[in-house]
């Protein structure tokens, strides 16, 4: 129980620093790349954007990242800090693509096969960026947080 415990506790302070990290990007990306507006609509979308961060992190976490904590072993070397940032960014990867590809489909820049083929060879785009790179920043600071925040983990 309190193996449990300590690495539900580490798991979460990793993801807060994931959601940290993901809230940063978005807050790089809309300092960039929009034009100045005024300081009360910035701050409301701000704080909207971290509200819809918080509750997916949350989600990702109860559903992901904290059943894949709890089963890997304490002795493994995907515990090592690198390695778990490198995981973390590889298991992002594909579900993010995925949402990208769910994004363009819903906001109807797909309209034809070649559409769609233009959009699974070019994820990058400019409309759904902040949020590839949000979800990827996420999940490789949280799993580098968790391995080099663990006491237990004396390997660097």
């Amino acid at each position: 129980m309190k193996t449990l415990i300590r690495k539900a506790k580490l798991s979460f302070v990793a993801m807060f620093w994931g959601w940290f990290a993901c809230n940063g990007v978005f807050l790089l990306w809309a300092t960039y790349s929009q034009p100045v507006r005024h300081w009360n609509q910035w701050a409301s979308d701000f704080i909207f954007i971290c509200i819809c961060t918080g509750i997916v992190i949350m989600a990702a976490w109860l559903a992901i990242f904290l059943p894949v904590d709890l089963t890997t072993p304490d002795h493994s070397r995907l515990r090592q800090p690198r390695r778990a940032a490198i995981c973390g960014f590889l298991a992002v990867i594909l579900p993010s693509y995925a949402v990208l590809l769910c994004a363009c489909l819903t906001h109807g820049h797909i309209q034809s096969f070649e559409d769609l083929l233009e959009a699974l060879m070019d994820p990058w785009n400019g409309s759904d960026l902040p949020y590839t790179l949000g979800a990827l920043v996420t999940g490789t600071v949280a799993a580098f947080m968790r391995c080099w925040k663990d006491p237990n983990n004396k390997r660097a």
